[in-house]
């Protein structure tokens, strides 16, 4: 029988992303970085993917590896992108606020 186990991770101070026991070299924070930049466009992961030269999949599993501050910082670009998109000014810490209030 399977056991899912919670596991409390440390956070990368350079790209945000949540590390293991191995922490992964600093080319490795490099494109979790921009995986994050890319992702708070509004672009799919496809996308995400040729631009860096990586899977979807691997870019699916970059941001699963996201903490949580990292993961709203990337919901909340998302939105004030897409609110750009349709011509409505929101500011970002307004949409940063308002996720983690839902939370």
């Amino acid at each position: 029988m399977l056991v899912k186990r919670k596991t409390a991770y440390a956070v990368c101070p350079n790209c945000g992303f949540n590390v293991e026991i191995r922490h992964h070299a600093a080319a490795h924070c490099e494109i979790h970085r921009r995986v994050g930049e890319l992702c708070g466009t509004g672009i799919s992961d496809a996308q995400v993917g040729r631009n860096l030269g990586i899977s979807r999949e691997r870019v699916r599993q970059i941001l699963l590896k996201a903490g949580p501050e990292k993961a709203t910082e990337i919901i909340a670009r998302t939105v004030v992108t897409q609110a750009h998109k349709l011509g409505k000014e929101v500011s970002l810490q307004q949409v940063i606020e308002l996720v983690k209030s839902v939370k």
